[in-house]
């Protein structure tokens, strides 16, 4: 009867540890399920993150961007670049440094404004378009010199960037004369 006894306690014993192993089991299961959950949106929640911080810096490289593009307008502006053409005030510039200059024989011809052709500008891109007159001025000259200071003259002065093309010396009788080619660049604002 002791066998008994004891089995009988024996037995609840084993009973209540299979049933502890058991519930230790399912939990441990379910903690690792958990944690892999856990671990999952951990890694979602980084991946989140990653995303947040690439639009914040590429947000915060297009603000740099526009502010870039604000300052180099506001430059072109600030040097009356912007808007339409001031070809009254490119003829009146070019005779006053003709004056100036003593270049009493000052012709020039300006042709007319059209977008510029080039291989840098996308026709396409911006607000802004790239507007272009070609004039061609032909003077007579002391000295070579006075080319040079004429182009200079009219580069730091004008409303409107000047590009030189081409420049040709020649010696007409015993004098000499220079023709160029030059550009008056300007930006407008493109019409919808």
């Amino acid at each position: 009867m002791n066998i008994a006894v004891e089995w009988r306690h024996l037995r609840a014993s084993l009973l209540s540890a299979a049933v502890l192993a058991l519930a230790g089991a399912a939990t441990l299961a379910y903690a690792l399920h958990a944690r892999t959950g856990a671990e999952t949106q951990l890694q979602a929640a980084r991946d989140a993150l990653l995303r947040a911080r690439q639009t914040l810096a590429g947000a915060r490289d297009e603000a740099e961007l526009q502010k870039r593009r604000i300052a180099q307008f506001e430059a072109l502006r600030a040097r009356r670049l912007v808007g339409p053409e001031q070809r009254v005030e490119w003829l009146e510039l070019l005779q006053s440094l003709g004056a100036a200059r003593h270049l009493a024989e000052l012709r020039f011809d300006l042709g007319t404004q059209h977008p510029i052709e080039a291989e840098w500008v996308d026709p396409d891109a911006g607000q802004l378009q790239i507007m272009v007159s070609t004039m061609r001025l032909d003077f007579p000259l002391d000295h070579e010199m006075l080319m040079f200071d004429l182009l200079q003259d009219l580069a730091a002065h004008a409303p409107a960037l000047v590009r030189t093309r081409n420049c040709l010396l020649r010696r007409d009788g015993e004098s000499l004369r220079g023709e160029c080619r030059i550009d008056w660049i300007s930006w407008q604002v493109r019409h919808a």
